[in-house]
């Protein structure tokens, strides 16, 4: 008898603390995975990693955001390089975005920092913390 009542008392904790931890970001499930491809004039700071300016293509799977560096050689040879993989944090939107929207406050060095992220095609408001 003691034996079940320590089960189930052990099984009502893995419970609360699992449903705790659940609810302290956007639901995954309902995210929508995206994708883009950007250029950037002039160099941005994103999550203290340092983005070089150039084209870039950005990719979100509902659990990261990820950056590819993108090359294009002579013809129609691309390459396309993992440059930053971050959690995927922010708000959940009530529509998937039309268009990619990027808020780039400049710090004091006058470098710009991406605070936040509208991917075109998904309904998450990306946000990046200001390492």
């Amino acid at each position: 008898m003691r034996k079940i009542i320590g089960l189930v008392l052990s099984l009502l904790l893995v419970g609360a603390i699992g449903t705790t931890l659940f609810a302290q970001s956007h639901d995954n499930m309902k995210e929508k995975k995206a994708s883009d491809e950007l250029t950037l004039s002039s160099d941005m700071l994103v999550a203290g990693h340092l983005l070089k300016a150039g084209r870039y293509r950005i990719e979100c799977d509902r659990m990261t955001i990820k950056f590819y560096k993108v090359n294009v050689g002579e013809g129609v040879y691309v390459t396309a390089t993992k440059v930053l993989e971050l959690p995927c944090a922010g708000k959940e939107l009530e529509a998937k975005r039309t268009a990619t929207e990027m808020f780039l406050p400049v710090n004091k060095d006058g470098v710009k920092v991406l605070e936040k992220l509208y991917l075109r095609g998904s309904n998450v408001e990306h946000v990046f913390p200001a390492n």
